[in-house]
């Protein structure tokens, strides 16, 4: 820069001068204007055009726990089809920085690492195209993915697509044991040999549930349904969630959606959970206390919400081809009547009874086998008798005070005898007194 006489500025400038002001330009873009600069100019086609042309510009947006899941899926998707030429995170104010990744439990006790926040700036292995792919991850592990791309609609929704055919194909959960939130269950492992059942109990669970599930196909062949219904009833601890531990553990190598009523409470949760049985089926859908979300006042003056969406997830248009559900209830006169008497919803009830003479016995003595102790016949038979109406929640309760006794009389080699099943027998026998006497105290309006 030089001034003439007249006090004018020239300014003189080579190549370089200008190659650096039209950098500072594009750096000055960039920054007011987001990421949008750095878009344009990965995806467009000539350096003439970048300021005008118009790009696809999709998102979609996945909650909680369905974000992770589709996140890992979408990385499986561009490592298969597209080829990354840059990684990175860009800022509001259009600064470029390293990509930011979250690691989750994609497979059970598998901790995988995921993108988190990311721009993917890929080319399209078969035709060279240019995509972008945004994902943005807040703190509430909702997340929003965003296909940016100057090819044609068609060809986004085709990516699209690749996207919900890879999950519905090699989803994780499928063939696993999860809740209705997308969270792995740890099973107990338990067998038939865990569970005292009378003869008949066995056989109506082997029917309706069992030998169901083991042949779907073959109803399939004959125009039979491959859908199912089935509630467990009974008082609390007479075995039915154990029964569903069991029947869980059994078909270890299928579905199993584990369900209570505070998984279901989201608006579309029941919807949502059908949906996703009949997605990754054979399923089995166990719902713990159905009482707590499809009982009603009486048979029509009252309905929750959830109840009708229970019924139509059970019964709807679409079907649950190759799901079995199977629902526990403690109050199963409580169920709405369009739940408890109607085939296609639930087409059996199986009734837990409290446990007979020969159940209580074989349960005492199950329980007692890790001990040295042995009971004679006599005292077999005064325990078995003292505990006429306890289920087996109660017996277990039972085994487990008298070690306790056991433990206070030698916590060095603790063994259970009979004086600590007499002190154990006369605890419970005062500790349900106390529950039944609370419950009638509930019961009685004082009317003075």
């Amino acid at each position: 820069m030089v001034k003439n006489d007249e006090g004018k500025q020239t300014w003189f400038l080579n190549k370089n001068t200008i190659e650096e002001l039209i950098a500072q330009q594009h750096t000055k873009n960039k920054q007011m204007m987001g990421d949008e600069q750095y878009l344009r100019d990965f995806l467009s086609p000539s350096v003439e055009e970048r300021d005008t042309f118009a790009f696809v510009n999709e998102s979609k947006h996945y909650h909680d726990y369905e974000s992770s899941i589709k996140r890992y899926c979408l990385l499986q998707i561009l490592e298969r089809d597209f080829t990354l030429d840059e990684t990175c995170w860009i800022d509001s104010y259009g600064s470029k920085t390293s990509a930011r990744w979250a690691t989750s439990e994609i497979y059970r006790d598998v901790k995988t690492s995921i993108p988190k926040m990311v721009y993917f700036f890929a080319t399209n292995n078969n035709d060279k195209s240019k995509w972008v792919f945004r994902v943005e991850t807040w703190e509430d592990l909702e997340s929003q993915l965003t296909i940016y791309t100057n090819e044609s609609q068609d060809c986004v929704n085709e990516v699209w697509e690749a996207l919900n055919d890879y999950f519905n194909n090699n989803c994780p959960l499928k063939g696993e044991f999860f809740t209705p939130s997308w969270k792995y269950v740890k099973g107990e492992r338990r067998t038939w040999d865990d569970l005292a059942l009378s003869k008949d109990l066995r056989e109506n669970i082997m029917l309706h549930i069992v030998d169901f599930f083991n042949h779907l196909e073959k109803y399939g062949e004959y125009g039979l349904s491959k859908s199912r219904g089935v509630i467990l009833a009974g008082k609390p601890g007479t075995g039915k969630t154990l029964t569903v531990d069991i029947i869980a553990n059994e078909f270890s190598n299928h579905t199993r959606i584990y369900a209570t009523a505070e998984t279901l409470m989201s608006r579309h949760g029941i919807r949502d959970m059908y949906k996703m049985a009949r997605l990754l089926s054979p399923t089995i859908v166990f719902i713990e206390d159905i009482d707590t979300i499809g009982s009603s006042d009486d048979d029509d003056s009252y309905r929750t919400p959830l109840i009708g969406e229970i019924l139509t997830a059970l019964n709807s248009v679409e079907s649950n081809d190759g799901v079995l559900t199977i629902a526990t209830t403690n109050y199963p006169d409580a169920l709405d009547i369009a739940l408890r008497d109607r085939p296609g919803r639930f087409d059996a009830r199986i009734d837990y009874p409290l446990p007979d003479k020969t159940m209580r016995k074989n349960i005492l003595l199950k329980m007692l086998k890790p001990f040295k102790f042995q009971l004679n016949g006599k005292d077999l038979t005064k325990i078995v008798s003292a505990t006429n109406d306890f289920t087996g929640a109660w017996i277990s309760e039972l085994i487990q005070l008298a070690f306790a006794f056991a433990l206070r009389k030698n916590p060095d080699s603790p063994d259970i005898n009979m004086d600590c099943l007499d002190e154990a027998i006369r605890t419970v026998k005062q500790s349900r007194s106390t529950i039944n006497q609370h419950d009638t105290d509930q019961n009685t309006v004082d009317l003075y």
